[in-house]
C-alpha cells in the first residue's frame, strides 16, 4: 500500500574499545516502525563494557556504558524511514533521523544518502549539500542523547525497486594537558649557545661578511672549544677552501667570542650552511643560516614610432626594468642623442654631457620597472637610430630602436607685379616665386602662364625653358630641393587700358589633389585723353 511507512534502516556507529562485547535489541514502541513493530537486531563488538537494560525491567532495551578509564565511549544511531512502495512520478518523502545514545558529544557530524535508482531530488530540509548520485548534511556536532531529523522529498523516475543508502559517521576524542617544566641542570655545568649572523642574499662574485657568536650560558668555563663552519657548494672561503676551524680555548661562564670571516658566493641557488661548536665533556651547539645567491639581471625597453615626418615630434620611452631575484640600489640609464635629432623635454629631468643624456635611478627591487619618456624633433629625414643602456655595477643591458624619418615636399606659389598701375605703352614686370617649404624634393614642377591680351610679352626668364602659344606660357618641369625657391620673371608691355588678371597655375607630383592656381591683378590707365 502506498501509505505504509516501512523500517530501511538502523546503523550503531560505536567508538568503543575492542574488549567490548554485547548484543543490543532496538526497541518496538516508536510511532514511526514498521507494521511488524521490531527492529533488526544490532551486534556489538565482542568484549565486554556494555551493560543493557530493557523497558520496564525487561531486556533488548537501551545499553549503557559501565564506567571506564579513559575516554568514555561513543554510540551514534540512524533510522531511515521510506514507504514500501510508490507510483513512478509520484512525490515520496523520506525521513532520516541521527541519535547520540552515548553520554558525550560527537563532532564533525556528516550524514551521506545515496540512491541506487534514477530519481528526481526535489527538496530536502535542511538543506542538503547536492553531490553526484547523493545527498550529504553535515553537523558541527551531535550533543549527548540529541536527535536530528532530516526529510527530503524525491520523485521515482522509472519502475522498479529504489535502493536508499544512508551512512553517517563522526569524530569522537578527547584533549589533555600537560606542563613542560624546565630543564633541570646540574650545578656547574657549561652550556654553549651559537649564533650567525650575516646577508641572507647576494650577487654571484660577492664578498659576504659573517659573524660567529658563541656564548657560554651556562655556570662553569667551557674547555677546549672548537668551532667549525662548513661551507656548501656554492659558497666558499675568500682564502679558498670550504671547511673553516677556529680554536677558542677557554670560554668563561656569561662570555662571548666573536669570530668574523668573509665568505664568496660562487653559484647561484639557496645555500644552507651550518655551523657547530664543541667543547670539551660533549657541550656543543648548532647554527645555520641560508643565503640566497642570484644573478642580478638588467632590462631596457625603448618605445619608439616606427616612422614619422621631418619636423614633427618623437615621443619615445624608456623603460629600465630588475628582472632578477636581487635588489638594485643603484642603475644609471643613459640614452646618447643622435645627430639629427633636437630634445625638446625629458621626464624626469636628465643630465646631459654632450650628445649623452643620464638618468639615476631609485633602488630598484626585483621586478620593479623605472620610466622615461622624452620628446624629439628630427631636422632631416632619413633612419634614426635610438640607443638606451643601463649599468648596475659590471651589470650591463642595452637596447635598440629604430624610427624612419619621412620627407614631406610643401610648395608655395606667389605671383606679384613690380608696377601697379600702369600706363599704356610701359612696360613692367611680374615675378613668379616658387618655393619648397618641406622637407622633401618636390618633383616635375610644372607651370602654365595665362598673359592678358591687355599686355605684350617682350621677355621671359627662368630657371627652365618655355613654349609660347599666344598669350600662354608652359615652362618645362623643374626639380625643387627642400628649403629652396625658384623665380620666373615675365615682361609685358600695356597695350590698351584695363583692369587685368595674369593667371598662373602649377602642378606637380606632390600634388595629387590638383593644380595650385594663383593670379595677380593690374590696373592699365590711359593718359592719351588728359
Amino acid at each position: 500500500m502506498p501509505g505504509a511507512v516501512v523500517w530501511l534502516g538502523l546503523a550503531l556507529l560505536p567508538l568503543v574499545t575492542p574488549a567490548l562485547s554485547s548484543r543490543v535489541s532496538a526497541t518496538a514502541d516508536d510511532p514511526e516502525s514498521a507494521a511488524a513493530g521490531h527492529l533488526p537486531p544490532l551486534v556489538a563488538p565482542s568484549g565486554g563494557g556494555l551493560e543493557c537494560a530493557g523497558l520496564n525491567g525487561q531486556g533488548g532495551g537501551a545499553c549503557l556504558a559501565q564506567p571506564q578509564p579513559g575516554v568514555p565511549p561513543a554510540t551514534v544511531g540512524l533510522r531511515v524511514l521510506a514507504p514500501v512502495s510508490a507510483k513512478a512520478g509520484e512525490t515520496v518523502l523520506c525521513r532520516l533521523r541521527a541519535y547520540n545514545h552515548s553520554c558525550v558529544a560527537v563532532y564533525q557530524v556528516e550524514l551521506r544518502c545515496r540512491f541506487d535508482a534514477a530519481v528526481e531530488i526535489l527538496s530536502s530540509q535542511p538543506q542538503a549539500d547536492r553531490q553526484p548520485a547523493q545527498l550529504v548534511w553535515r553537523l558541527p556536532q551531535l550533543r549527548p542523547g540529541e536527535v536530528r531529523e532530516f526529510t527530503l522529498r524525491f520523485r521515482p523516475l522509472a519502475d522498479g525497486p529504489i535502493r536508499i543508502c544512508s551512512r553517517i559517521r563522526y569524530e569522537h576524542g578527547v584533549c589533555v594537558e600537560t606542563t613542560a617544566r624546565p630543564e633541570s641542570r646540574p650545578t656547574g655545568q657549561a652550556v654553549l649557545e651559537l649564533r650567525k649572523e650575516g646577508p641572507t642574499q647576494a650577487a654571484a662574485g660577492q664578498s659576504l661578511p659573517i659573524r660567529l657568536i658563541v656564548w657560554n650560558r651556562g655556570s662553569a668555563a667551557a674547555e677546549e672549544v672548537v668551532l667549525v663552519d662548513e661551507l656548501p657548494e656554492g659558497l666558499e672561503h675568500s682564502d679558498g677552501g670550504r671547511r673553516i676551524t677556529f680554536f677558542l680555548g677557554r670560554v668563561a661562564p656569561g662570555q662571548q667570542r666573536v669570530v668574523e670571516y668573509h665568505l664568496v658566493a660562487r653559484q647561484p641557488g639557496q645555500w644552507t650552511n651550518r655551523a657547530t661548536v664543541r667543547a670539551r665533556g660533549g657541550v656543543e651547539a648548532f647554527a645555520s643560516q641560508t643565503i640566497t645567491v642570484a644573478e642580478p639581471k638588467l632590462s631596457v625597453q625603448i618605445e619608439a614610432p616606427p616612422q614619422t615626418y621631418a619636423g614633427t615630434v618623437i615621443p619615445l620611452r624608456l623603460a629600465v626594468s630588475n628582472t632578477g631575484e636581487l635588489p638594485l640600489p643603484h642603475v644609471r640609464l643613459e640614452y646618447r642623442v643622435p645627430e639629427s635629432i633636437a630634445v625638446l623635454e625629458t621626464h624626469p629631468p636628465a643630465s646631459r654631457t654632450g650628445q649623452l643624456l643620464v638618468w639615476s635611478t631609485p633602488p630598484l627591487r626585483p621586478q620593479e620597472k623605472f620610466e622615461v619618456g622624452l620628446q624629439l624633433r628630427p631636422t632631416r629625414t632619413g633612419v634614426v637610430n635610438h640607443t638606451a643602456t643601463a649599468r648596475s655595477g659590471v651589470i650591463l643591458a642595452t637596447a635598440h630602436a629604430n624610427t624612419q624619418v619621412l620627407g614631406a615636399a610643401g610648395l608655395l606659389l606667389v605671383v606679384v607685379d613690380t608696377d601697379d598701375p600702369v600706363l599704356v605703352g610701359q612696360d613692367t614686370r611680374y615675378h613668379l616665386i616658387v618655393r619648397n617649404q618641406g622637407s622633401a624634393a618636390a618633383t616635375n614642377i610644372r607651370l602654365r602662364v595665362v598673359v592678358p591680351e591687355e599686355f605684350a610679352i617682350t621677355r621671359v626668364q627662368g630657371p627652365s625653358d618655355h613654349q609660347r602659344d599666344g598669350q600662354k606660357l608652359l615652362f618645362e618641369p623643374l626639380h625643387l630641393p627642400p628649403n629652396t625657391d625658384r623665380i620666373y620673371r615675365i615682361y609685358v608691355r600695356a597695350l590698351k587700358p584695363g583692369v587685368v588678371r595674369l593667371r598662373v597655375e602649377m602642378t606637380a607630383d606632390q600634388l595629387p589633389a590638383g593644380p595650385v592656381r594663383a593670379e595677380e591683378s593690374t590696373t592699365i590707365l590711359d593718359t592719351s585723353g588728359l
